[in-house]
């Protein structure tokens, strides 16, 4: 029975949610996988560090250790533009997601943060060439992009593309 397998799984799991990578020894004990080093994990890391203390320089200097180990990889470069943007500095954030795009030209993120930075310059239709560029190139839209579409249509004018984009934000996420 499928529910009885998924609570033996959660069971396994005792309850942990933390961010650690971890698994349940024979004997029980809960142990902390050795995960090689991922620049998106140590990303999301710093990013959180501005999160939690409210300290963008200690969340820059996190940010700086990951671009020492993983220089050429674009996550750093995105979750750095994403604290810019959570800054309201979107020229800053602007040159991360460059930077990210640089590094790796799908980037999705990058050009969601570009639509972003975009919307905090005032630059509404940028905003928009920019999801559209996220679409081409790496499929469709996710949560943060049905956001910024609809606020840039919003502040176009454009009333009911952007209910719709914000419903369909809501309604999925």
């Amino acid at each position: 029975d499928l529910v009885a397998q998924l609570e033996k799984s959660l069971a396994k799991l005792r309850g942990n949610r933390s961010p650690a990578a971890t698994y349940v020894r024979y004997d029980g004990a809960l142990t902390r996988l050795d995960a090689p080093f991922s620049p998106r994990v140590a990303s999301k890391r710093a990013l959180w560090r501005f999160v939690s203390t409210g300290d963008p320089d200690e969340a820059l200097a996190a940010f700086d250790a990951v671009h020492a180990r993983a220089p050429n990889a674009a996550e750093p470069y995105n979750y750095r533009g994403e604290l810019y943007l959570y800054l309201g500095d979107a020229a800053s954030a602007r040159r991360e997601f460059e930077r990210a795009i640089t590094r790796y030209e799908r980037s999705r993120w990058a050009y969601i943060g570009l639509a972003g930075a975009a919307v905090l310059d005032a630059r509404y239709e940028e905003a928009l060439a920019h999801i559209a560029s996220s679409v081409a190139l790496a499929g469709p839209p996710g949560p943060t992009a049905f956001v910024y579409r609809g606020e840039a249509h919003r502040r176009l004018g454009h009333r009911a593309e952007a209910r719709a984009e914000l419903e369909t934000c809501v309604r999925a996420h």
